[in-house]
Protein backbone atom coordinates (compact mmCIF):
# COMPACT_ATOMS: atom_id res chain seq x y z
CA UNK A 1 0.00 0.00 0.00
CA UNK A 2 1.55 3.52 -0.80
CA UNK A 3 0.42 4.61 2.61
CA UNK A 4 3.24 3.47 5.08
CA UNK A 5 3.37 4.58 8.18
CA UNK A 6 6.61 7.01 7.74
CA UNK A 7 4.74 8.43 4.99
CA UNK A 8 1.65 8.91 7.44
CA UNK A 9 4.25 10.55 10.07
CA UNK A 10 5.60 12.93 7.30
CA UNK A 11 2.63 13.89 6.32
CA UNK A 12 1.63 14.60 10.07
CA UNK A 13 4.55 16.94 10.81
CA UNK A 14 4.23 18.58 7.12
CA UNK A 15 0.85 19.68 8.31
CA UNK A 16 2.13 20.38 11.66
CA UNK A 17 4.24 23.53 10.28
CA UNK A 18 2.08 24.20 7.25
CA UNK A 19 -1.48 23.47 8.61
CA UNK A 20 -2.98 26.64 8.22
CA UNK A 21 -1.75 27.00 4.46
CA UNK A 22 -2.69 23.74 3.61
CA UNK A 23 -6.22 24.42 4.77
CA UNK A 24 -6.78 27.83 3.18
CA UNK A 25 -5.08 26.49 -0.50
CA UNK A 26 -7.21 23.25 0.18
CA UNK A 27 -10.75 25.45 -0.45
CA UNK A 28 -9.06 26.22 -4.36
CA UNK A 29 -8.64 21.74 -4.95
CA UNK A 30 -11.14 19.54 -5.59
CA UNK A 31 -11.30 16.82 -3.28
CA UNK A 32 -9.15 18.58 -0.47
CA UNK A 33 -11.94 21.14 -0.11
CA UNK A 34 -13.70 18.42 1.53
CA UNK A 35 -11.11 16.67 3.25
CA UNK A 36 -9.46 19.12 4.78
CA UNK A 37 -11.59 18.87 8.08
CA UNK A 38 -10.50 14.99 8.22
CA UNK A 39 -7.09 15.56 7.68
CA UNK A 40 -7.10 18.20 10.66
CA UNK A 41 -8.75 16.49 12.72
CA UNK A 42 -6.24 13.13 12.34
CA UNK A 43 -3.61 15.86 12.62
CA UNK A 44 -4.32 16.86 15.78
CA UNK A 45 -4.83 20.31 14.82
CA UNK A 46 -7.12 22.70 17.39
CA UNK A 47 -10.71 23.26 16.25
CA UNK A 48 -10.77 26.44 16.63
CA UNK A 49 -7.76 26.84 14.64
CA UNK A 50 -9.26 25.03 11.33
CA UNK A 51 -12.04 27.38 11.67
CA UNK A 52 -9.87 30.55 11.62
CA UNK A 53 -7.95 29.24 8.77
CA UNK A 54 -11.15 27.08 7.11
CA UNK A 55 -13.04 30.45 7.04
CA UNK A 56 -10.16 33.09 5.43
CA UNK A 57 -9.86 29.76 2.58
CA UNK A 58 -13.86 29.98 2.11
CA UNK A 59 -13.95 33.93 2.25
CA UNK A 60 -10.75 33.94 -0.44
CA UNK A 61 -12.46 31.05 -2.65
CA UNK A 62 -15.72 32.89 -3.03
CA UNK A 63 -14.09 36.62 -3.36
CA UNK A 64 -12.02 34.84 -6.30
CA UNK A 65 -14.75 33.73 -8.38
CA UNK A 66 -17.63 36.29 -7.75
CA UNK A 67 -14.60 38.70 -8.76
CA UNK A 68 -13.93 36.84 -11.54
CA UNK A 69 -17.65 36.47 -12.60
CA UNK A 70 -17.84 40.24 -12.36
CA UNK A 71 -14.57 41.03 -14.36
CA UNK A 72 -16.28 38.06 -17.20
CA UNK A 73 -19.67 40.42 -17.42
CA UNK A 74 -21.15 39.64 -20.37
CA UNK A 75 -18.79 37.75 -21.80
CA UNK A 76 -18.87 34.53 -19.95
CA UNK A 77 -20.76 32.51 -22.96
CA UNK A 78 -17.36 33.89 -24.64
CA UNK A 79 -15.21 32.51 -22.07
CA UNK A 80 -17.28 29.35 -21.08
CA UNK A 81 -16.89 28.04 -25.05
CA UNK A 82 -12.92 28.43 -24.69
CA UNK A 83 -12.68 27.24 -21.78
CA UNK A 84 -14.80 23.47 -22.43
CA UNK A 85 -12.63 23.82 -25.66
CA UNK A 86 -9.68 23.69 -24.39
CA UNK A 87 -9.85 21.83 -21.63
CA UNK A 88 -8.98 18.71 -22.35
CA UNK A 89 -5.72 20.19 -24.06
CA UNK A 90 -5.10 21.43 -20.62
CA UNK A 91 -5.88 18.58 -18.72
CA UNK A 92 -3.42 16.48 -21.27
CA UNK A 93 -1.01 18.85 -20.51
CA UNK A 94 -1.36 19.24 -16.92
CA UNK A 95 -1.40 15.12 -16.98
CA UNK A 96 1.91 15.14 -19.02
CA UNK A 97 3.64 17.35 -17.26
CA UNK A 98 2.71 15.51 -13.37
CA UNK A 99 4.02 12.77 -15.11
CA UNK A 100 7.45 13.98 -15.89
CA UNK A 101 7.78 14.97 -12.33
CA UNK A 102 6.31 12.11 -10.90
CA UNK A 103 9.05 10.44 -13.00
CA UNK A 104 12.04 12.94 -12.21
CA UNK A 105 11.25 12.67 -8.78
CA UNK A 106 11.73 8.92 -8.56
CA UNK A 107 14.71 8.93 -11.43
CA UNK A 108 16.17 11.32 -8.61
CA UNK A 109 15.56 8.66 -5.81
CA UNK A 110 17.19 5.93 -7.47
CA UNK A 111 20.22 7.79 -8.11
CA UNK A 112 20.60 8.75 -4.52
CA UNK A 113 19.71 5.40 -3.71
CA UNK A 114 22.37 3.65 -6.19
CA UNK A 115 25.35 6.57 -5.27
CA UNK A 116 24.47 5.41 -1.41
CA UNK A 117 24.41 1.80 -1.95
CA UNK A 118 27.30 2.09 -4.67
CA UNK A 119 29.77 4.03 -2.77
CA UNK A 120 29.44 1.11 -0.15
CA UNK A 121 30.05 -1.62 -2.82
CA UNK A 122 33.25 0.16 -4.10
CA UNK A 123 36.74 0.50 -2.57
CA UNK A 124 39.49 2.57 -3.41
CA UNK A 125 41.43 1.22 -6.00
CA UNK A 126 44.55 0.69 -4.06
CA UNK A 127 42.74 -1.40 -2.00
CA UNK A 128 41.59 -3.37 -4.97
CA UNK A 129 44.68 -3.60 -6.57
CA UNK A 130 46.01 -5.21 -3.25
CA UNK A 131 42.89 -7.62 -3.10
CA UNK A 132 43.87 -8.94 -6.76
CA UNK A 133 47.28 -9.40 -5.28
CA UNK A 134 48.82 -6.83 -7.74
CA UNK A 135 51.60 -4.74 -6.02
CA UNK A 136 51.31 -0.87 -6.72
CA UNK A 137 52.99 0.11 -10.18
CA UNK A 138 53.11 -3.22 -11.47
CA UNK A 139 50.95 -3.69 -14.41
CA UNK A 140 48.77 -6.35 -13.94
CA UNK A 141 49.06 -9.18 -17.33
CA UNK A 142 45.15 -9.49 -17.53
CA UNK A 143 45.47 -13.06 -16.52
CA UNK A 144 42.93 -13.93 -13.93
CA UNK A 145 45.15 -14.42 -10.75
CA UNK A 146 42.40 -15.45 -8.41
CA UNK A 147 42.43 -18.83 -6.26
CA UNK A 148 41.53 -21.54 -8.21
CA UNK A 149 42.96 -20.16 -11.61
CA UNK A 150 46.44 -20.15 -12.02
CA UNK A 151 47.94 -17.06 -13.76
CA UNK A 152 48.10 -16.93 -17.20
CA UNK A 153 45.24 -19.31 -17.93
CA UNK A 154 42.47 -18.10 -19.56
CA UNK A 155 39.63 -16.16 -17.36
CA UNK A 156 36.17 -18.14 -16.86
CA UNK A 157 33.59 -17.36 -19.02
CA UNK A 158 31.25 -14.13 -18.19
CA UNK A 159 35.00 -12.64 -17.04
CA UNK A 160 36.58 -9.28 -18.97
CA UNK A 161 39.90 -8.18 -18.29
CA UNK A 162 41.85 -5.64 -19.94
CA UNK A 163 45.02 -3.84 -18.94
CA UNK A 164 44.90 -1.62 -15.77
CA UNK A 165 43.70 2.19 -16.41
CA UNK A 166 44.69 5.10 -14.56
CA UNK A 167 42.24 4.11 -11.85
CA UNK A 168 43.91 1.01 -11.33
CA UNK A 169 41.07 -0.83 -12.40
CA UNK A 170 40.89 -3.53 -14.80
CA UNK A 171 39.26 -2.81 -18.18
CA UNK A 172 38.09 0.57 -16.87
CA UNK A 173 35.29 -1.26 -14.83
CA UNK A 174 34.01 -1.09 -11.24
CA UNK A 175 32.92 -3.86 -8.87
CA UNK A 176 29.44 -1.96 -9.47
CA UNK A 177 29.99 -2.41 -12.91
CA UNK A 178 29.88 -5.91 -13.43
CA UNK A 179 26.91 -6.63 -14.62
CA UNK A 180 27.13 -3.49 -17.44
CA UNK A 181 27.49 -4.19 -21.09
CA UNK A 182 30.66 -4.12 -22.20
CA UNK A 183 31.21 -1.45 -24.35
CA UNK A 184 35.00 -1.55 -25.05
Amino acid sequence: MFLTGERLDSAERFFGRHGGKVIVIARFIEGLRQANGIIAGIAGMRWLRFLAFNALGAALWVGTWVSLGYLAGKHIGTIYHYITRYSYYALIAGAVLLMAYIAWRLLRRRRATAASTGADETHDSRHTSEAAGIAPGELGSGAHASPGHEAGEDPPAGHQHGGPTPGGHAGGRHARDRHAPDTS
